[in-house]
């Protein structure tokens, strides 16, 4: 018989045994410490670890641990998250119940996976103040300070089962002016694919109007690490609407994400109280295109969008990135109505912010008249850098405009405009325009010049012809400051002045200027076309504290020789001018008496001036003098007009004969005040 076999146990080196016999009774121990150990008492610990992390006090109700299972769970019950202490309330967050669970073996694999994740009454409460304190800016600084720029969004794991009971969300940003109250609704398992996905809806107000928010994510518990999340996101805002379809890179990484993007509004400025973006006034606009989010460096692509009845098609960034939030934007419009940039001046828009922000801005003039009284919030534009330029190959309005060139830039609270030109199909508007926001109110100036302008294609009313014909060249200096464009207007100083070197004029206008009522109006009458030829007009102001004076006002024809005088208050907007005509041959019928034009910008009125015949020589001397040198005048709007024969001419002649018709003079005898410079 052979030898019994040796038991294996018997076999093994001594050392080997033992060591065997150790790791087996470590084994035991550890999982008979895990299955009666007390976890409670690690509540406490656990609670001031995450105070200290997170800078703010952390209160654990109960702490609970399932260790010796396939998949290890943690339950913690009645977590408190206290709030700052500028803040309402006690805590930033209460949660009724956290169940945690987590596969061991994607441990091994170097990934975090999530078999569970079971929240139940979450209760959620996000204040930012005035300061632009965030409750949720869990740092040391952000505490009683404003915060720094927001942290990188989380990076959470996949989730195999995700459940959430009763949430509810509240948010008071006073930046944003911005109102929610919300739930959060998830309920879904693999098995049951026909529960509720992550849902968050509620409603509020932003800037006093109704806001709702309906947010849609897809299933929770098919997540995968290296695949994106999709998701449907509205936001209704009063008449402001916004839609987004899309997909974030990684599930819940908010830094990278790409959507369709639908926005339609009554008014681009509404837009401010969701991105913080200091956006113009103007009439009702859909936008949509291509939106890409990379760490807080936003792309809008392939826009396309209507404002009023003007398109626009181009690209638009936002790099939020920056600690000053930059907007860059390259836009085409190939039709562009004029009228649509009117609101961005102020125009029709209401008095009230927080109607003016959402409403649509009316096409109506201002209560006070024509120039725009809305005064704007400077301080927006003290927030927010830009470089827009705006290219339109055609432009509708009431003259003929071939193309506008835009260019604005916008710099800690200094605006400029510039390129900024008008092509007319004979002349050219351009300048500069320049805002400096960085004071309670604003100082502008501007400097705008019309060159070489054909007056010829100018035709009202669908007439033949035009009244006037020749080249007119103008420009305009001027500097103030205030709120609204009235104020601005109405507080500036300045030149403006307007020069028309050769050219012709109906005859019927020319004789009526001399108040010659037999051929004047008779003319007028039969529709005679006849022409006279304009040698040089000239109108000059001197603009001081919002009222402009005449300087020269001067009209050369072949039949008639004009002067002017008055004023023009901008802030009253009130006309208070006289246009006296001198023939150039003997007339009957011929009424010694000036045109009188009065009543405002927006109702001009046009009478013959009452009183003694007589007195009336004293005034046709007066309205003669010359105030500024020739040369000083016309070369303020060009330097080529200061060799003007015809111009130079009609300019020397006032003196010579206010010498033969002593009057009292006009104060002002000098060249033209400097022009105002724009603030750098």
């Amino acid at each position: 018989m052979g030898t019994p076999a040796t038991p294996i146990r018997q076999r093994l080196p001594h050392h080997v045994r033992r060591t065997g016999v150790i790791v087996a009774a470590v084994l035991v121990a550890l999982v008979l410490f895990l299955w009666l150990f007390d976890w409670s008492v690690l509540g406490g610990p656990a609670a001031a670890l995450a105070s200290r992390a997170l800078h703010r006090k952390v209160q654990i109700g109960h702490f609970s641990a399932h260790l010796l299972r396939w998949t290890p769970t943690v339950t913690i019950t009645d977590l408190r998250v206290a709030n700052t202490s500028w803040a309402d309330g006690p805590y930033m967050a209460q949660i009724g119940s956290v169940t945690v669970g987590v596969e061991p073996w994607q441990l091994l694999r170097g990934r975090l996976v999530l078999s569970q994740l079971q929240i139940d009454d979450p209760q959620l409460d996000l204040q930012r103040d005035s300061q632009r304190r965030a409750n949720w800016e869990f740092n040391a600084a952000a505490q009683n300070a404003q915060p720094p720029k927001p942290a990188s969004a989380p990076h959470l794991p996949a989730v195999n089962f995700f459940t959430m009971r009763g949430g509810s969300l509240t948010l008071r940003d006073d930046i944003r002016k911005l109102r929610f109250d919300g739930r959060v609704v998830a309920n879904e398992h693999r098995s049951r694919p026909q529960n509720e996905p992550l849902r968050i809806e509620g409603h509020g107000q932003l800037n006093g109007k109704p806001f709702q928010l309906t947010f849609e994510g897809s299933a929770l518990f098919d997540l995968r690490l290296n695949q994106p999340y999709r998701f449907d996101a509205t936001i209704v805002a009063g008449p402001l609407s916004a839609a987004a379809r899309g997909e974030i890179d990684k599930p819940f990484d908010f830094e990278h994400f790409g959507a369709t993007l639908d926005l339609r509004g009554q008014n681009l400025a509404g837009l401010y109280y969701l991105t913080g973006l200091a956006l113009p006034f103007t009439p009702p606009f859909h936008a949509s295109g291509q939106l890409r989010n990379d760490s807080e460096r936003f792309a809008f692509h392939h826009v396309e969008a209507t404002v009023g009845s003007s398109d626009l098609h181009g690209e638009i960034m936002v790099d939020a990135a920056r600690p000053r939030t930059l907007l860059t934007a390259t836009l085409t419009s190939h039709s562009l109505d004029l009228g649509d940039l009117a609101p961005s001046i102020g125009a029709g828009v209401p008095d009230m912010p927080n109607q003016a922000d959402l409403a649509a801005p009316s096409a109506n003039r201002t209560a006070h008249g024509l120039l725009p009284t809305y005064h704007f919030q400077f301080d927006r534009l003290r927030k927010t850098d830009a470089r827009v330029q705006l290219h339109a190959d055609s432009v509708k309005t009431r003259i003929p405009i071939k193309a506008l060139q835009l260019g604005l830039r916008l710099d800690h609270g200094r605006l400029s405009l510039e390129p900024l030109s008008l092509t007319l199909p004979e002349g050219l508007l351009s300048g500069v325009v320049q805002l400096d926001a960085r004071g309670s109110s604003a100082v502008a100036a501007l400097d705008l010049r019309l060159r070489a302008v054909d007056l010829a294609q100018f035709k009202p009313g669908g007439a033949a012809s035009s009244p006037v014909e020749g080249t007119m060249s103008s420009r305009v200096q001027l500097k103030g400051h205030g709120t609204s464009v009235h104020d601005i207007l109405a507080d500036s100083s300045g030149l403006f002045t307007v020069v028309i070197p050769h050219g012709a004029v109906r005859q019927a206008f020319a004789e009526l200027t001399g108040i010659d009522v037999a051929r004047g109006l008779g003319l007028l009458v039969t529709g005679n076309q006849k022409q006279t030829p304009i040698r040089c007009a000239i109108a000059a102001f001197d603009v001081d504290d919002g009222v402009a004076h005449v300087q020269q006002l001067l009209f050369s024809t072949g039949t008639v020789r004009v002067t002017g005088s008055g004023d023009i208050n901008l802030n009253s907007e009130k006309l208070d001018l006289q246009l006296r005509g001198q023939p150039k041959k003997l007339a009957l019928f011929r009424v010694r008496a000036p045109i009188v034009i009065g009543g405002t910008f927006t109702k001009p009125s046009f009478g013959l001036k009452p009183g003694p015949l007589l007195a009336q020589g004293a005034v046709a001397a007066v309205l003669g003098v010359l105030a500024t040198p020739a040369a000083a005048l016309l070369a303020f709007v060009d330097p080529g007009l200061a060799k003007n024969a015809d111009c130079n001419a009609l300019l020397q002649q006032p003196q010579a004969r206010s010498a033969e018709h002593p009057g009292p003079p006009r104060a002002s005898t000098s060249a033209p005040a400097p022009a105002p410079q724009p603030s750098p």
